[in-house]
């Protein structure tokens, strides 16, 4: 269990960048995490995005998730295009 909320933050932005740049990290945790898992909200909503993207077969990156969520209507409930690409240097080199 994560010990307080800026650990936690930083987890789960490295989580939600790591699926962004390699999508077959969800075929190992699909199914246990869901959008109210977050405790950012903008995280939790790019989350059910990629979910939707990953249960209909299409890619996972940056481009498909921030298109899924300009055609949800969502992307700047998702912090915008510039918070998802962040979330890339929070988790696509591992860090």
């Amino acid at each position: 269990m994560l010990r307080n909320p800026e650990e936690a933050d930083s987890t789960e932005r490295a989580l939600v960048g790591a699926v962004m740049a390699d999508s077959s990290l969800m075929g190992r945790i699909r199914g246990r995490l869901e959008p109210s898992s977050f405790s950012c909200s903008e995280l939790g909503v790019a989350w059910s995005a990629i979910q939707k993207l990953w249960d209909n077969g299409d890619s996972v990156d940056l481009l498909s998730v921030s298109g899924k969520l300009t055609n949800m209507g969502l992307l700047n409930a998702a912090g915008g295009i510039g918070f998802l690409s962040s979330l890339l240097d929070s988790g696509g080199d591992g860090e």
